[in-house]
């Protein structure tokens, strides 16, 4: 049997968020601790993949809060996108 998951429409284009998607979803009410991890590390896989996808070099304080920021000054993160991925950093 297979379960749905709100992932699922990553699943053929980018199956690392899929998988890592899943994941949080399954542990959310078994392992808490899991799930913020796995949350976490799906926000820096998609940072990555938007420095991928719009040819940007990384900053030289390269951490997910400058990340997030770089994405933010060069307009490629609305701000809503913004404050969500601050928000689970």
């Amino acid at each position: 049997m297979t379960t749905h998951s709100n992932f699922g429409f990553l699943e053929t284009e980018y199956p690392i968020l899929f998988n890592i998607g899943k994941s949080a979803e399954y542990n959310l009410h078994k392992d808490p601790v899991t799930t913020l991890f796995k949350t976490r590390l799906f926000c820096e896989k998609l940072v990555d993949f938007l420095f991928e996808e719009n040819w940007l070099a990384f900053p030289d304080n390269n951490n997910l809060s400058s990340r997030i920021h770089l994405l933010d000054v060069k307009d490629i993160l609305p701000s809503n996108a913004k404050d969500l991925l601050n928000t689970v950093r």
